[in-house]
């Protein structure tokens, strides 16, 4: 059994990989580099990839990341570190969740209702976990085709421009990920904004209009990569799809598959997966040094539309958004209490010398408006209606 591995050390604040070399002990990993030694608690590291065989191995502490080419470290891991080895997944065992899947498929059609209950959500986390990024792609372009052949995509340089610009600048806080993130920005009035598996990101125009400042649609950004990251888009996609599907997908039937994502209205979250992405979307603003404040403002937004909802009709494409990323009170108290364990420390305008409000209103070509132009609107109609 090797004693060492080389592995690549990323940061979590810049993109620069460094070569190190790391050791295992039954409770830690140590990093060497440049002659100095680290170490990574095993309790307090996550394995984020190398599920599958011919995969890297990627471990995550905090904003800090490692990718190890070997698959047969965890291997290693798992004689080293006994009492760890729950926590990791070894890419040689992982053929063995194919045949459970298709196993679970086949008993589901045979045993009735009873068992369909149990063993659908069961199919779709392991199916999740296990999916390769290249499908997660392919899912991904299928969605997104059907609505850029309905939907116009704006030509705005300066949104496109600006908008390229903030997903680098996220980008380069999570160094080393399967992903390559697109972004398309769609003609639409609506205020709303989601991914699809595979790093595909989709932006309204009327979300962007309706923010105030980049760091705001930053926030939005961040919110939605994570989702990406943490395959909450692709489990979104299984657990909406017919049992038929499911079926063709457990035994590779991808086409069906792909068909079916055409029709889908919109992916939607469970509220532990949408703290989860506003959560770890906070701590990616933050590594990637803009302002968290805009991310709070945004939802704080949303939450004030959603409380007079009744009384302001004219805000019915703002509830759009909150249809898919439902901003209840304790959501907001949420993003203010992770915004109270950030540490303090002076922001860089993150685009420094452009005119957000011409910027943001480009792709519709119309005056400046935003969030103020709403408010007085609504405020007109209250006007009428009393």
């Amino acid at each position: 059994m090797k004693s060492f591995w080389k592995a690549f050390y990323y940061d979590g604040r810049t993109a620069e990989r460094h070569e190190v070399e790391i050791s295992l002990s039954p409770e830690a990993l140590c990093v060497k580099k440049d002659g100095k030694e680290a170490l990574w608690r095993l309790d307090e590291v996550d394995q984020t990839q190398g599920f599958n065989k011919g995969e890297p191995v990627r471990l995550e502490k905090g904003g800090e990341a490692l990718i190890i080419n070997d698959a047969e470290f965890v291997v290693s891991l798992y004689s080293m570190a006994p009492a760890h080895a729950a926590r990791f997944k070894r890419p040689d065992r992982m053929g063995r969740g194919v045949l459970l899947i298709s196993l679970s498929a086949f008993l589901t059609i045979a045993i009735g209702l009873g068992v369909y209950f149990w063993a659908i959500p069961a199919m779709v986390r392991v199916a999740t976990a296990n999916i390769p990024p290249s499908v997660e792609d392919r899912l991904g372009r299928s969605y997104v085709s059907g609505l850029t052949g309905m939907v116009p995509q704006c030509t705005s340089p300066e949104i496109i421009d600006s908008t390229d610009r903030i997903l680098k600048k996220l980008e380069s806080a999570v160094p080393g990920h399967p992903y390559d993130f697109k972004l398309y920005v769609l003609k639409n009035e609506t205020v709303n904004a989601f991914a699809a598996p595979g790093g595909h990101i989709v932006l309204l125009s009327g979300l962007i209009e309706a923010t105030e400042s980049p760091e705001e649609l930053a926030g939005v950004m961040a919110h939605e990569m994570q989702h990406v990251l943490k395959k909450h888009s692709t489990q979104a996609i299984f657990k909406d799809l017919s049992t038929g599907v499911l079926f063709s997908f457990a035994f590779g039937d991808l086409q069906g598959l792909s068909g079916a994502v055409r029709t889908m209205e919109g992916l939607r979250y469970g509220r532990n997966l949408e703290e989860e992405a506003d959560k770890k979307g906070m701590e990616l603003l933050v590594r990637a040094g803009i302002d968290p404040e805009g991310m709070v403002g945004f939802f704080e937004y949303l939450w004030e539309c959603e409380c007079k909802k009744e009384k302001k009709d004219k805000k019915a494409s703002v509830l759009e958004y909150l249809s898919t990323h439902p901003a209840t009170e304790n959501r907001v108290e949420y993003l203010k209490k992770n915004l109270g364990s950030v540490s303090p420390r002076n922001y860089e305008p993150l685009l420094p010398g452009v005119d957000w409000e011409r910027v943001k209103n480009s792709c519709s070509g119309g005056p400046p408006g935003g969030k103020e132009k709403q408010d007085e609107e609504a405020q007109k109609t209250d006007e009428v209606d009393t």
